[in-house]
């Protein structure tokens, strides 16, 4: 029983421990809505695989905009078109507004090109059936891989080949119209907004929900609390009322000694 009870006691230990490091540890801050963009307004504004910059995934068209899901750090975590990432917060503006072109949108095709999985034809090679018929969707450039002497252009795309969609780099040297020969600078503009502004934009939302809404919200939070701390209190409650009829017992049992002679317990004989 004890054995059971200590068990019991160090799952409930753990389970608490692991939903405290949950939704105690500070890793990312997800805002109150998740319509608010941020607006590209200087080249060379990356977006990344991993909040770091070792870890490009293309140059971003300037002036255009990504969809910010969440804070990280130094970071944003966003998405671009369908592609999600992180941008450096220092590089873009965060707007109060909806774009309507928020991405830079044009397809080109490429002559019997072949689509890597990173900027380098040393990388894997995801199709070879890229031609004129294969439609392919721009969305950004980088430098990678020299495949002649003076280019290192790759541009990242996505391609629908035989039903299924590939996302990898095409190297510039292969294309056959130029998606970027006619390229449009996205000209909206809303007023400007901090990550703290958003942040309080949260506790205001809160602040702004009827009574009701507000007690459900805490039951909701304080009942698994309470839940967790009485099932923390009852297996010691449990040891204690175990320990306390041991004991008894034992003094129940025990032989009282008079002069020379023992005299026992009735109850025992």
């Amino acid at each position: 029983m004890k054995k059971f009870v200590l068990f019991n006691e160090k799952i409930i230990l753990t389970i608490l421990a692991l939903f405290l490091a949950f939704n105690l540890t500070p890793t990312k801050v997800a805002f109150a809505q998740t319509s608010y963009y941020a607006k590209v307004e200087g080249s060379g504004v990356y977006l990344y695989s991993f909040p770091n910059e070792a870890n490009v995934l293309f140059e971003i068209p300037l002036s255009y905009f990504v969809l910010v899901e969440s804070s990280s750090g130094n970071f944003f975590q966003v998405s671009y078109n369908g592609v999600s990432g992180y941008v450096k917060k220092k590089d873009v503006s965060l707007m109060n507004g909806t774009p309507k072109n928020a991405y830079y949108k044009q397809n080109f095709s490429v002559v019997f090109a072949n689509l890597y999985e990173e900027a380098s034809s040393s990388s894997a090679v995801l199709t070879d059936k890229l031609n004129r018929n294969v439609s392919l969707e721009y969305y950004g450039i980088k430098s990678g891989e020299y495949l002649t002497e003076d280019n290192c252009t790759w541009y990242y795309v996505k391609a629908n080949v035989e039903g299924k969609t590939l996302s990898g780099y095409v190297f510039s040297q292969f294309i056959y119209n130029n998606p970027l020969k006619n390229f449009e600078p996205n000209t909206e503009r809303f007023n400007i907004v901090t990550e703290e502004m958003l942040i309080a934009s949260t506790t205001n939302q809160f602040q702004a929900l009827s009574t009701g809404t507000k007690i459900l919200l805490v039951f909701a939070i304080a009942i698994p609390s309470v839940l967790i701390l009485y099932f923390l209190i009852k297996p010691s409650k449990i040891m204690q009322l175990s320990k306390a009829k041991q004991k008894s017992i034992k003094h129940k049992q025990k032989k009282i000694r008079h002069g020379d002679y023992f005299e026992f317990d009735e109850n025992e004989l």
